[in-house]
C-alpha cells in the first residue's frame, strides 16, 4: 500500500508537492480574526501565503491576521476545507521574515563552570586497626576457621 492510500485511510488529506519558493514546516502560530483568536499549525509559508491546519477554521474569503514570533501579516482565507486551509497575505512577506521562522535560533547550551564537568576524584582514606581486621574477617571464605592472632 503506498503512503499517500496510508494518510488518506488514517483521515489525513494527501497534500500536494511545494510550489517554488514554498517552504514546508510544521510551526506553531495564531490566527486572529475579528471575533476570537485560534491555535493553528502552520503548514506551509512562503512570501505570499501559507496553509494552516486547525479545528473550526475560518471560511473562505475572511480577513485574518497570522502572528508568529515577529510577524503580524494580514491575510485573506483564500479556501477551507476540512481542518486545512490557506491564506493569501495582503502584502508579501519577505525572504528575511520567511527564514527567520524556518530558521529559528535555537538557544546556545550552558557553557558548565570551571571544574564542574570532572567526576569527583577518588581521596585516600586511612583505615584505623580495627577498620583493617574487620575488613579481612570479612573478606575471608566462608567456611574456614578464621585465625586469631
Amino acid at each position: 500500500m503506498s503512503k499517500s492510500a496510508r494518510l488518506r485511510l488514517a483521515g489525513e488529506e494527501a497534500a500536494a508537492p511545494p510550489q517554488p519558493g514554498e517552504y514546508r514546516v510544521l510551526l506553531l502560530a495564531t490566527l486572529i480574526t475579528t471575533t476570537r483568536e485560534l491555535p493553528v499549525k502552520l503548514r506551509s509559508l512562503s512570501v505570499t501565503g501559507a496553509t494552516l491546519e486547525a479545528f473550526d477554521l475560518p471560511r473562505q474569503g475572511t480577513d485574518v491576521i497570522l502572528k508568529r514570533g515577529a510577524i503580524e501579516a494580514f491575510a485573506t482565507v483564500a479556501w477551507a476545507e476540512g481542518r486545512r486551509c490557506a491564506i493569501a497575505f495582503e502584502t508579501p512577506l519577505t525572504e528575511d521574515e520567511v527564514w527567520a521562522q524556518i530558521r529559528q535560533p535555537r538557544p546556545a547550551p550552558l557553557a558548565p563552570e570551571p571544574g564542574d564537568h570532572r567526576r569527583p576524584g577518588f581521596h585516600v582514606v586511612t583505615l584505623s586497626e580495627d577498620d583493617l581486621r574487620a575488613a579481612s574477617e570479612w573478606a575471608r571464605p566462608a567456611g574456614r576457621l578464621a585465625r586469631r592472632d
